[in-house]
C-alpha cells in the first residue's frame, strides 16, 4: 500500500538523521517490520512514533492493540489521536475477541491524566455490549487470566447482557475466588432466587465469603436448606459460617450442642471435626467447654491440640502458662506458631528463663527460631542476653541474624540495662565473642 511505503520511508529518512547524531535504533531486525514498529512507537522522537503508531494502523496489525493503547496516553497530543484512530479500526465484530483480552489496558486509561479518555473506552464498551459481540465478554468471563475475567463479568453485571444463571455457570468454575464471589453475589440480588441446586454449590465453595453471603440470603429470605446441609456447614473452619448454620438450625428447634458433644465422643470423627466440635462448644457458651479442652490436649493430634489451646486461653488467660510453654516445645511449629499467637492475643507474661527453657527442649531449627521470635517480646537487654546465650548452640547462624535485627531495633526503646544485667552481657560476651562480628569495645558503648 502506498500510505505504508511512505510512511515506512519517512521513518526511515528520520532514523538516518537521528543516526547522525548518535542514536541507534538497530537493535531489532528491520526484516521483521512489525516487530520495528512496535519498538518505534517507544521511539524517543515523537514524528517517529507517530507515523509508527499509523503505520500499524494501516496494516490492520491486531497484535500491536497493546501498543495502540500505551500511545493512547502519550505526552503529544497528535500521537494519542492517531492511536484513538487506529484503535477504533479495530471495532468489527471479528475483533471482539481481541478486544477483551484487553480490556484491563482500556480499564487503566481511566486512570491516566494526559486526556480524558472516558469517550474512547465508552465506544469500546459499548461496541462490546452489542447483541453480535456480548458472547465474546462470556468468553472472556471464562480467561484464566483473572483481569480479563473480572473486567468482562463487571461489564456483564452492570449492564445485565446475560440472565444471572447464564452468568454464574460460566463463574462458578472460575480459579479466582474474587470472580466466582462478584457472580454469586450478583446472583443473590436477585430476591427471587430459590433455585437449591444452586444454593448447594455455593455453599460447597471452598472461598469462606461466598458461604457467608449465601447463607446471610438464606437467612434474610427465611429459606429452606435440608439438614444435612446444614449439619455439614455446622463443622466449617469459619466461625461466621457456623454462627449463621446455628441461626438457621434454631429456626428448625435443632440444638447444635448435642451434635458437637457427638462429635468429640465419636471414634470415627477426624481430628479436624473434633476440633471444630470443640470451637463450636464454646461459641455457644457450652458450661463444660473448659473440661473437654483438658480432655483434647493430645499432643499426637496437633489439630484438636490446637483447638483445645485456643479455648483454654480464652477462658483461663494467665493461669494456663505452663500449658503455653508447652504448646512452644511441640513437636508440630503449627501449634507453636499458634501459642506465639495467643501470647500476644492474651498478653500473658514470660520471662528469660521461660524461653531459655523452650530453646533448650527444641530438636528443629523451625523451632529455635520461633523461640528467637518469642525472645522478641522480652525486655530488651534480656533479648540480647537471649541471644548470645545461644550462639554456641545454633553455632552462631540464627543467633548473627537476630543481633543484627536487635541492633537495628536499638533506638525503639530508651531502657537502660541493669547492673545485673550488664554484668551477664560482659561475661557471655567473652565466652562467645569468636561467634559475633563484635569487638568487645562496641559491646561496652552498647552497654554505657
Amino acid at each position: 500500500m502506498a500510505s505504508e511505503y511512505f510512511l515506512l520511508r519517512q521513518i526511515g529518512q528520520i532514523l538516518v538523521m537521528s543516526r547522525f547524531t548518535g542514536y541507534k535504533w538497530d537493535k531489532v531486525d528491520e526484516e521483521d517490520t512489525i516487530a520495528w514498529l512496535k519498538q518505534l512507537t517507544r521511539h524517543h522522537n515523537g514524528q517517529i512514533r507517530q507515523r509508527a503508531v499509523l503505520c500499524l494502523g494501516i496494516m490492520r496489525e491486531i497484535s500491536a492493540l497493546p501498543e495502540f493503547i500505551e500511545r493512547a496516553n502519550d505526552w503529544a497530543e497528535p500521537i494519542r489521536r492517531a492511536a484513538r484512530q487506529c484503535i477504533r479500526k479495530f471495532l468489527l465484530p471479528e475483533q471482539a475477541g481481541n478486544l477483551v483480552k484487553m480490556l484491563p489496558e482500556f480499564w487503566s486509561l481511566l486512570d491516566c491524566q494526559r486526556d480524558q479518555h472516558k469517550k474512547l473506552v465508552d465506544e469500546v464498551l459499548e461496541f462490546l455490549a452489542k447483541p453480535e459481540n456480548r458472547r465474546a465478554l462470556l468468553n472472556g468471563l471464562r480467561s484464566t487470566d483473572k483481569s480479563v475475567a473480572r473486567c468482562s463479568l463487571h461489564i456483564l453485571c452492570e449492564r445485565e447482557l446475560f440472565s444471572p444463571m447464564e452468568i454464574v455457570a460460566c463463574a462458578i468454575e472460575h480459579t479466582d475466588p474474587m470472580v466466582r464471589l462478584r457472580a454469586v453475589q450478583y446472583q443473590l440480588s436477585k430476591s427471587d432466587f430459590t433455585d437449591m441446586a444452586v444454593f448447594r454449590c455455593f455453599l460447597n465453595d471452598p472461598f469462606v465469603p461466598i458461604k457467608q453471603s449465601t447463607l446471610q440470603y438464606i437467612i434474610d429470605y427465611y429459606l429452606d436448606i435440608p439438614q444435612s446441609t446444614l449439619v455439614f456447614l455446622l463443622f466449617d473452619g469459619n466461625a461466621l459460617v457456623r454462627q449463621r448454620t446455628v441461626k438457621l438450625l434454631a429456626v428448625r428447634n435443632i440444638d447444635p450442642t448435642n451434635i458437637y458433644l457427638e462429635a468429640l465422643q465419636s471414634t470415627k470423627a477426624t481430628v479436624s471435626k473434633k476440633r471444630i466440635a470443640l470451637l463450636g462448644l464454646d461459641e455457644l457458651g457450652h458450661p463444660d467447654v473448659v473440661k473437654w479442652a483438658n480432655c483434647c490436649l493430645d499432643r499426637h493430634h496437633p489439630g484438636i491440640y490446637m483447638g483445645a489451646l485456643q479455648v483454654l486461653m480464652k477462658h483461663r488467660g494467665d493461669t494456663v502458662r505452663n500449658i503455653l510453654l508447652e504448646a512452644f516445645t511441640h513437636p508440630s511449629v503449627k501449634v507453636g506458631k499458634l501459642a506465639l499467637k495467643l501470647r500476644d492475643k492474651h498478653k500473658v507474661l514470660l520471662t528469660l528463663t521461660d524461653v531459655q527453657r523452650c530453646m533448650d527442649e527444641m530438636q528443629s531449627i523451625k523451632g529455635s527460631r520461633l523461640c528467637f521470635s518469642l525472645a522478641r517480646r522480652l525486655n530488651k537487654w534480656d533479648w540480647l542476653i537471649f541471644i548470645l546465650s545461644n550462639v554456641k548452640q545454633d553455632n552462631g547462624q540464627l543467633s548473627n541474624e537476630f543481633l543484627e535485627y536487635w541492633i537495628n531495633q536499638f533506638n525503639c526503646s530508651g531502657v537502660a540495662p541493669s547492673e545485673k544485667q550488664k554484668a551477664r552481657l560482659l561475661l557471655l560476651w567473652d565466652e562467645i565473642s569468636h561467634f559475633i562480628n563484635w569487638s568487645h569495645r562496641e559491646m561496652e558503648c552498647f552497654l554505657s
